[in-house]
């Protein structure tokens, strides 16, 4: 059910004046909160009814896929049997998948997922020991083999800022009344140079992608590690299982979320569901600590929330509050807040008001401050989404219409590479709707609406062209490099430099970037188009190498 029918369901049909609120204030949202509580139609019993789940166990339904994995090629063969064991109940069937997977990973040279097959069988046997024996030490001879080989750490390639320790020393961090906080180059940043490398708070994977991807970091699964209780998600390795503590309220009632279309307010509910409720009472998580990271909480608890700022009709106040109500019963039902109570309360103890209250706090956080998870897909080598997240350090980088700077994302963690040369005192740019390139002004214009400014960068502020507008060819008054004067034969001559290499392209790239900054008047369609062939080759160079 989604959330959006109960809500005109129930609309002014109780104390009206707190339904036409347009009061945007932790006072006012309380009230709401108060009140929406007392709807019976705010229990969502049966929604939350884990019993009832989609999710559940299924060992009819494991067996069948298990039958089909043993007449399958080796990599489907491995992905059904994943699938089996997903649906297979703690006992002697899922430990007989778990047997099967765990030689067929030691064929594939695969040890440590081997042995961690080995180590969720319920019910080990005297040979089963043995079988761990031997493959610890084959999993130890290849260690050796190796020689610890692996492929460069990021920060051999980025020297980190002393205070802001995600983004890269050549940033500095300014602010202004009408901006905040914002980035400048301290020096002149190259085009493919690396300004930021983070990982993601909370993030969450879209719906289609829950049966590969794991969960917790959202990467894709070769090895797919299930929840031991339910069948909605799985998980990459034992670690990112144990990672995801914010999956004990989501168990069972994952796919009742995703019906109620909560959309990127998810995450909040992951924020708060990640810590015990003793975390959040205590309150010391309101203090900024002295340097800026991506992993405290209390870097994320002060990020924008525009509350009492924005111009926010009380219907959209509402809804809001009403989204909230909904993952305190996921948080109520999942025990939280202590024993389960067979009797659902039509009001809230201070501690379950205090909870919705930075429920819509963090709610209004992830709004405001949220990415998208974006991965290349290899058969395609097509950029697409499969989920969002909160890069704190990230959402510090304000946007414009014509940014300067992109991302490669894999899973969690995203690196940030300047797409352009960067002169000194230079604000770095993201982008929050499509660029200018590829929308135009009034159409990009409803979209930054929605995050409470009005954009005046110069691509908005002199009405820039879209793509399809603007010349092919670079001025005769403009020096340019050598012959490459129109969009045809620049991408064509970059083209021809893939058969040189990856490096070997790059370089060819960021030469041409650095050189048209100096000698070619922006916006330039030759310029923008070897911007976005820096991006998807640093896509090739680095998605699966950090």
């Amino acid at each position: 059910m989604a959330l959006q029918d109960l809500f005109n369901d129930i609309s002014l049909t109780k104390d009206v004046s707190v339904w036409e609120s347009d009061v945007d204030s932790v006072q006012e949202n309380r009230k709401r909160l108060q009140l929406l509580i007392t709807y019976s139609e705010c229990k969502f019993e049966n929604v939350l009814d884990r019993n009832k789940s989609v999710g559940r166990k299924n060992n009819k339904l494991s067996e069948a896929i298990l039958k089909k994995a043993c007449s399958a090629k080796k990599s489907e063969c491995l992905r059904l049997l994943g699938q089996a064991i997903g649906f297979a109940s703690p006992g002697p069937t899922k430990d007989s998948i778990l047997r099967l997977r765990s030689e067929r990973l030691k064929e594939m040279e695969m040890y440590r997922e081997s042995l961690e097959d080995l180590d969720e069988i319920k019910n080990k046997t005297s040979k089963d020991n043995e079988i761990c024996r031997i493959t610890g030490k084959l999993l130890e001879s290849l260690h050796q083999d190796q020689g610890g080989e692996s492929f460069p750490e990021t920060g051999d390639l980025m020297k980190r800022h002393p205070s802001f320790e995600q983004f890269s020393e050549a940033l500095e961090v300014k602010s202004s009344r009408g901006a905040g906080r914002y980035m400048t180059a301290a020096r002149d940043i190259n085009p493919g140079e690396i300004i930021a490398d983070e990982t993601s708070y909370v993030a969450l994977l879209d719906r289609k992608y829950s049966r590969d991807h794991c969960d917790y970091c959202l990467k894709v699964t070769v090895y797919a590690v299930p929840c031991a209780n339910c069948s909605s998600v799985v998980f990459c390795s034992v670690a990112c299982r144990k990672q995801a503590t914010y999956h004990a309220a989501e168990c069972m009632v994952l796919d009742q979320i995703f019906r109620a279309e909560t959309e990127v307010w998810h995450l909040a509910l992951r924020i708060i569901a990640s810590q015990p409720l003793e975390y959040w009472l205590n309150e010391s998580y309101k203090k900024q600590a002295d340097v800026y990271s991506s992993k405290d909480t209390s870097t994320v608890y002060n990020l924008v929330t525009h509350i009492g700022e924005a111009e926010t009709p009380a219907p959209v106040l509402m809804k809001e509050s009403l989204t909230a109500v909904f993952f305190l019963r996921v948080l109520q039902s999942s025990g939280y807040f202590g024993k389960k109570c067979n009797k659902i309360r039509l009001e809230l103890s201070k501690e379950e008001l205090m909870i919705g209250t930075l429920l819509l706090h963090f709610m209004r956080v992830v709004f405001y401050n949220s990415h998208e998870v974006t991965e290349l897909q290899p058969e395609t080598q097509k950029v697409v989404k499969v989920g969002v997240c909160l890069n704190p350090t990230l959402a510090l980088i304000n946007h414009s219409c014509d940014p300067n700077y992109a991302r490669v994302v894999n899973g969690r963690r995203p690196l940030a590479f300047a797409t352009r040369l960067i002169k000194k005192g230079e604000e770095v740019q993201d982008v929050y709707s499509p660029t200018f390139f590829m929308l135009n002004r009034r159409d990009r214009l409803e979209i930054t609406e929605r995050y409470n400014f009005n954009c005046i960068c110069p691509a908005c502020r002199d009405d820039w062209p879209t793509e399809q507008n603007m010349r092919n060819r670079v001025e005769q008054s403009e020096s340019w490099i050598g012959e490459l004067n129109d969009v045809a034969r620049l991408e064509e001559h970059l083209k021809q430099t893939l058969s040189s290499g990856l490096d070997t392209s790059l370089k060819e790239v960021i030469d041409v970037l650095i050189e048209s900054r100096i000698k070619i008047k922006h916006p330039n369609k030759l310029v923008l188009k070897a911007e976005g062939l820096l991006h998807s080759l640093l896509w090739r160079r680095y998605a699966k190498n950090f």
